[in-house]
């Protein structure tokens, strides 16, 4: 299992518990857990559980800052909050790590 493909595929598929499973057993295989993490979020973000989808991708961000897919996903979550001083601040920390983009 790389990364946990097999969960994107059951998420595809609307089966969230069983892509979470997936996930946990490719974190356990050595899958890069920020990658994991980023993928909860992104799922519980497709759940509509915005909470849950921010502290994954938090938990994503704490493995690595320079994650760009969390950092995203956050800025995402932020602005469709109306947080907007929050996204601002993670969209110029964004810019900072990768500034030619």
């Amino acid at each position: 299992m790389q990364d946990g493909d097999e969960s994107r595929d059951r998420a595809r598929g609307g089966d969230y518990a069983r892509a979470g499973f997936c996930l946990d057993l490719a974190e356990r295989l050595g899958a890069r857990a920020e990658k994991v993490q980023n993928r909860l979020g992104a799922y519980a973000e497709g759940r509509g559980d915005v909470d849950a989808a921010a502290a994954h991708y938090r938990r994503a961000l704490a493995l690595d800052p320079t994650f760009r897919g969390a950092r995203e996903g956050l800025i995402k979550l932020y602005y469709r909050s109306g947080e907007n001083d929050s996204a601002a601040r993670e969209l110029r920390t964004l810019t900072a790590f990768y500034p030619g983009d």
